[in-house]
């Protein structure tokens, strides 16, 4: 009985050590008209953090993380960004305040030359441990046009580590941009 419990409890460590299920939620959305339009120039904003509050707390850099990753698959994917820190530089340079700029982006997104806006925001970002959870990453992202406010895409992905507490959640959001970019493909 003793040799049949030790096996059981070696087997099920093993089979948990050795497993690496993922969770994922996927979702994609594209405008029917998405391919008649040309030449789109996005600027991502910075993204937002809807994450727990000890998310928040724990993982404060999270949200620049997932948006670096995300602005890097798709430049990686042949779209054509502007950079938001010219965005910043040009309300700056007229006297408009950073911090309460919304009333100013759309008009200087434009004269940067984008035609459309991407808001992102980050839903779930945690380094999992051995003695509890799982690593987790998860972020949504919407572009719309500037000079029409029309929905051009929508996406929305997050994965589960089960069982890999140690998986490094900036890579798994590296891993989760470049998977979205390549289900949006409307390059």
């Amino acid at each position: 009985m003793k040799k049949m419990a030790s096996f059981l409890i070696v087997l099920i460590f093993t089979l948990s050590c050795a497993s690496s299920t993922r969770h994922i939620k996927s979702e994609v959305w594209k405008n029917p008209d998405i391919g008649r339009i040309q030449n789109i120039k996005y600027i991502i904003l910075p993204f937002e953090d809807h994450n727990t509050a000890e998310g928040k707390f724990n993982y404060p850099q999270a949200k620049n993380v997932i948006y670096d990753a995300f602005e890097t698959a798709m430049l990686s994917g042949g779209y054509e960004i502007v950079e938001y820190t010219q965005l910043e530089k040009e309300i700056v340079k007229k006297g408009g305040d950073v911090e309460n700029k919304n009333s100013l982006v759309l008009d200087y997104a434009l004269k940067l030359g984008a035609t459309a806006v991407i808001h992102g925001y980050l839903t779930d970002y945690y380094q999992g441990s051995f003695f509890g959870g799982y690593t987790t990453v998860g972020f949504s992202v919407k572009a719309l046009g500037i000079e029409n406010g029309q929905i051009l895409w929508k996406a929305e992905r997050s994965k589960k580590m089960q069982w890999d507490y140690d998986y490094d959640p900036a890579f798994l959001a590296k891993e989760l941009a470049k998977e979205m970019i390549q289900e949006l493909s409307i390059n």
